[in-house]
């Protein structure tokens, strides 16, 4: 069946699921009722949308509408977009099971917690025509691979319906200090300094042009940030940034830091500029061995011992 036919049949089919004896309505019932997802661009040389007009447990349903631009940039903001929708629905790969054209026409995705699932055991596919089984995870449109001149992906705008963000309707809000790595990619990541909260969501939405002011930041979407410049942005707490895995570039100059333990585990990163805070101990950095460029000057260190085993710098 192809995907247009196969939409009509599950738009006519889809019924919500009754509520549990207890009350409360299922997570297969939430999923359901959740505002589906919708994304355009309204630019010069990039016109389009991507609406979900269906879902199941593990699937969506889209429906593409190229208005003007090229194939190579339409395709890419496509892919963008279902790749943060793989987070919202809290799956961390994609797989086109069903599509009409590549930029324009419907598709059908299914969603998958690794990129090493039976497709023929999960969807009950194994035929697919070229552009389909292909399967897509978090390094899709990850860091900075969006910000070419060529596309100009800024103007687009991203809506979850009328009601709250799917995210925060059926998965977890962390505390500043839990670590993304014990949640699906879709729980909402905080901090508990507002000012590096800020910070964290100015440079994830200039990385992946679609996170807003009011826009959660989810793990996938923080885990996946690779550089974070704040100035002289009076920061005073670090905790919440354990969870910027893979952070390759740090600059936290002139802020109001005295605790950098939650720097523990980026060993992702290797520019890391503490100048001018109030730091006095520096064991937490004894294990980012991939640093090749410290800045600490300014602060009130008395043992270096830490660092004499980070043998790049």
């Amino acid at each position: 069946m192809r995907p247009l036919a196969l939409i009509a049949a599950v738009l006519s089919s889809l019924t919500l699921l009754p509520v549990a004896a207890t009350g409360q309505a299922t997570l297969e019932d939430t999923v359901r009722q959740a505002p589906l997802f919708e994304a355009t661009i309204d630019d010069p040389d990039l016109v389009m949308s991507l609406k979900e007009i269906a879902r199941e447990r593990n699937r969506s349903w889209l429906k593409i509408d190229l208005v003007s631009g090229s194939g190579v940039g339409s395709s890419l903001w496509m892919v963008c977009q279902v790749r943060l929708l793989t987070e919202l629905r809290g799956f961390s790969h994609f797989v086109v099971l069903e599509q009409v054209s590549d930029v324009d026409g419907a598709m059908e995705i299914g969603f998958l917690q690794s990129d090493s699932v039976d497709l023929k055991a999960e969807f009950g596919k194994d035929d697919f025509e070229d552009g389909e089984g292909l399967i897509g995870g978090p390094e899709m449109c990850a860091g900075r691979s969006l910000q070419t001149d060529t596309l100009r992906l800024l103007p687009t705008r991203l809506t979850l319906g009328s009601g709250p963000p799917l995210a925060r309707q059926i998965l977890p809000v962390l505390q500043p200090s839990e670590l993304c790595s014990d949640q699906p990619g879709t729980a909402i990541a905080t901090f508990e300094d507002a000012e590096l909260e800020v910070r964290v969501r100015r440079a994830v939405r200039r990385a992946t042009l679609s996170v807003g002011a009011q826009d959660d930041l989810t793990c996938g979407l923080v885990s996946g940030l690779a550089d974070l410049v704040a100035l002289s942005a009076r920061i005073e707490s670090l905790v919440g940034i354990q969870n910027l895995t893979s952070l390759s570039t740090l600059v936290l100059t002139n802020n109001s830091i005295t605790d950098i333990s939650a720097l523990r585990g980026l060993t992702s990163l290797t520019t890391l500029h503490l100048a001018f805070n109030s730091i006095s101990e520096i064991s937490a950095l004894r294990g980012l061995t991939n640093l090749t460029a410290l800045g600490l000057n300014g602060n009130s260190i008395s043992d270096i011992t830490p660092l004499s085993g980070l043998t790049n710098l």
